[in-house]
């Protein structure tokens, strides 16, 4: 009779304790990534065929996913799949947690971090090419570069070279009298242009290489401005921008890269008539240039040259002891359709041979050679970055750091950090906005994106020896085996929250289940103790 007690008070333990974690599962129906815990009882032994109660199992988790629900913060994540997102504590770097709940922010430090402030780990970019500082202040191309064995993000930036051709063009236009007062020969009018515009002796040094260039040019010998070296600059830019954007597309290593070049030999009839009719055309993309005598045969063709030189993104010169006009493309990969050149009425034949050549990364290389080139004829510069991350081999351990949102610890970009410095930026709230495709990080600055980091889901043989430490996270348990990288098992979603997966419908039958049998189990401890005090007073009797 007194089992019957001890079995009722069982039940009695066993089914509060079921209520007290059903209790908790509906508390947590609004956790962030909250897994609901798994109520289970087991049958304790029996004597002479009659049990001895029940006995209420260590609670398990239940990893099913959650419903994701979009989300307007670029720093929330959430994992479609099995997985979990790394974290880590900075007061103890050797403890690794494991988290569904990908409702992160930025720290002071710049880390992307959890609402306990571990830091969050993933896979850390590579980093290669130029540290893009304050003085590259033009973006002209940026793109994502998705390749089988990796990914990366190119930035590509110069200086204000229009600014640069304009102090060369007024350090070529005041040369002489730059030069006369350092010579000391300068007249008084001179000077005072000198003391008036300070900025032409500093220009004068500063484009030294530039202007002896442009002083050593002559007429009919790739002559160029440097209004006609801007045109050039543009057209290689956008040309560069062109087979960047293609080899996005098409990322394969390509054909090596050459430029077009076309020779005409023009007659040397011998006169010096200026009405003479030697007149020289040639068509150029659809473009008629034409040249009529001037002076003599020589000039004439000098000044052809000359006309030629004008169009953007080729040059021109001629020999004027052969009547050799050669035109070279300073655009890698781009041909130039050259078509009737003529003297006179005469048509000439053209040697156009050497085609462009140049496809995927050896054009874009290429390209990026050629923009150089342009750039320095005017003082400009250029800079180029790289960061990339290579895929990580499936069922492998993957090595994850801390994602870093700061572009100049990362050794990328410096312009937002010497704004900081120099107090013209004062807030974190500054920094360029995250931005994320599954769970590759970039973060923006204008047009520009950088490639700072990648989210990593790895996965555990069993999850559910994973220990729960509170705030939706775990540790690894005594024993059990390192988490890997599974291809495919799993997909991180920008702008997405995992919902806790408690069900509250399901919850709520257990919950009316577990009450029932809590009070049949508290009728059976009173039932047992009615008979027993039944018995007890026969005894007495």
């Amino acid at each position: 009779m007194n089992q019957s007690i001890y079995s009722g008070a069982t039940g009695l333990l066993s089914f509060q304790k079921g209520i007290d974690v059903e209790s908790n599962n509906v508390a947590n129906v609004n956790t962030v990534g909250f897994k609901s815990d798994r109520v289970s009882f087991n049958d304790l032994m029996y004597e002479n065929g009659i049990g001895k109660g029940v006995s209420f199992n260590d609670p398990s988790k239940n990893f099913t996913q959650g419903n994701l629900k979009p989300s307007n913060s670029e720093y929330d994540f959430a994992i479609s799949g099995k997985g979990f997102f790394t974290l880590q504590n900075p007061s103890y770097p050797d403890k690794l947690y494991y988290s569904r709940a990908g409702q992160f922010s930025s720290n002071k430090e710049n880390n992307l971090v959890n609402d306990l402030g571990f830091l969050v780990m993933g896979v850390q970019p590579v980093v290669s090419g130029d540290m893009i500082t304050s003085a590259y202040n033009n973006g002209i191309a940026s793109t994502v570069i998705d390749t089988a064995d990796s990914i990366y993000t190119l930035n590509t930036y110069t200086t204000d070279y229009k600014t640069n051709a304009k102090e060369v063009h007024e350090v070529m236009n005041n040369l002489n009298a730059i030069q006369a007062v350092q010579a000391g020969t300068a007249t008084i009018e001179q000077q005072k242009l000198l003391d008036e515009n300070p900025s032409l002796e500093k220009n004068y040094a500063k484009y030294a290489t530039q202007v002896q260039n442009l002083q050593a040019a002559t007429s009919g010998n790739n002559y160029k401005s440097t209004d006609m070296i801007l045109s050039d600059i543009e057209e290689i830019i956008t040309n560069y921008s062109n087979a960047l954007k293609s080899f996005s597309i098409n990322p394969v290593a390509g054909e090596p890269a050459q430029k077009a070049q076309a020779t005409v030999v023009f007659p040397l009839p011998n006169t010096t008539n200026s009405d003479a009719e030697y007149t020289v055309e040639i068509l150029i993309d659809g473009n008629k240039i034409q040249q009529k005598f001037d002076t003599d045969v020589s000039t004439t063709l000098q000044l052809f040259s000359d006309k030629i030189n004008q169009i953007a993104g080729i040059t021109s010169k001629v020999d004027t002891t052969t009547g050799e006009l050669t035109i070279d493309s300073l655009i890698s990969g781009k041909n130039v359709a050259i078509s009737k050149a003529k003297s006179g009425n005469q048509n000439l034949a053209i040697d156009n041979t050497k085609k462009a050549s140049g496809t995927g990364e050896a054009l874009v290389d290429a390209l990026y050679v050629d923009l150089q080139a342009a750039l320095d004829k005017v003082g400009g510069k250029s800079a180029k970055n790289k960061s990339e991350i290579t895929n990580i081999a499936s069922g492998s351990t993957p090595k994850l750091e801390p994602i870093i949102l700061d572009l100049n610890t990362l050794g990328m970009s410096s312009t937002l950090y010497e704004k900081i410095v120099n107090g013209s930026v004062n807030t974190i709230a500054s920094y360029p906005e995250i931005e994320s495709d599954g769970g590759n990080i970039y973060l923006r600055d204008g047009d520009a994106r950088f490639l700072i980091g990648k989210l990593l889901p790895v996965s555990f043989t069993d999850e559910t020896e994973l220990e729960p430490q509170g705030d939706s996270v775990y540790m690894k348990s005594a024993g059990q085996k390192d988490p890997i990288y599974i291809v495919d098992s799993a997909e991180v979603m920008g702008k997405y929250l995992e919902n806790s997966n408690s069900d509250l419908s399901k919850i709520l039958v257990e919950l009316m289940t577990w009450q029932k049998a809590f009070e049949a189990n508290s009728k059976s401890v009173t039932t047992s103790d009615e008979l027993l005090k039944t018995a007890l007073a026969l005894k007495t009797k």
